[in-house]
């Protein structure tokens, strides 16, 4: 007997779609989604990875200029010298001023050092010279002064002429009185040499 008067090849065709559609949602649910999730996982990381890589390679440039740089300024320190540690001393350069007052033909009516302050790296004296003879040579001294003791700078220099009949006492060759005060910066004690 029949069920239905419908040809039994529905009732096949009804079963095997429903188990197709069945096994085809199985599928999916169990095995292509997790896959697809799975490999958008991968391609986020892949993504990330190369933005780490680039980002460590614009770093790692970087560094390397930072080291060039520190390099080059290590040379360049090392080429230059501690002028402070070539200071000899008051009484070295006191000697000094006088054998160039000498040396260019100034009179060194008086040297007095004063006012000494010790600062953490340095110490700073003060040194007032009164010299006279004319401008040209003194000129020459303070570049003497320049040149040789480099660890004494220049505070301030009052010139005033010398008032004479002297007929040659005229043009370059007048003659005048220099107030020169000097800073001397010499290594402090707690220093290490």
């Amino acid at each position: 007997m029949q069920i239905s008067q419908k040809p039994r090849i529905f009732d096949v065709d009804l079963i095997g779609m429903i188990l197709i559609i069945t096994v085809a949602t199985v599928t999916w649910m169990f095995g292509i989604k997790p896959l697809q999730e799975k490999y958008a996982n991968i391609q986020a990381e892949m993504v990330k990875y190369t933005q780490d890589t680039s980002s460590s390679k614009e770093e790692l440039s970087q560094l390397q200029l930072v080291v060039q740089q520190q390099e080059q300024l290590a040379k360049s320190l090392s080429e230059t010298r501690d002028v402070l540690l070539d200071n000899t001393g008051i009484d070295q350069v006191v000697r000094n001023i006088g054998s160039y007052c000498k040396k260019y033909r100034l009179n060194l009516k008086e040297i007095e050092p004063h006012n000494e302050k010790v600062e953490q790296q340095y110490r700073t004296t003060y040194l007032k010279c009164m010299i006279n003879g004319t401008f040209l040579n003194f000129q020459k001294l303070l570049r003497e002064i320049q040149t040789g003791m480099e660890y004494i700078r220049v505070e301030s220099i009052q010139v005033s002429l010398i008032a004479s009949d002297d007929t040659e006492n005229v043009g370059e060759k007048k003659l005048c009185d220099i107030e020169l005060e000097l800073v001397i910066f010499s290594p402090s004690q707690l220093q290490s040499l």
